[in-house]
């Protein structure tokens, strides 16, 4: 049996989860998952404040997590 591939970007947001979820009804189950997202702030440590750290967190850990989720 032939395996199709497609790239979903942008899963984190509400037109990225559409896609899933409308790819995922004409493809099937997901077999392989790959989040490739991250951010930094090369900015000194002292530098950066809760919020940024906050929001570089988010992206880089709570989007693999989310993405995982929804497979």
């Amino acid at each position: 049996m032939a395996r199709k591939k497609i790239a979903l970007i942008g899963a984190g947001n509400i037109g990225g989860t559409l896609a899933h979820l409308a790819a995922q009804k004409e493809l099937g189950a997901i077999d392989i998952s790959v989040s490739n997202v991250g951010v930094r702030d090369t900015r000194p440590l002292l530098d950066i404040t809760p919020d940024l750290w906050r929001s570089v967190m988010n992206t880089n850990l709570n989007a693999a997590f989310y993405l995982a989720r929804s497979v």
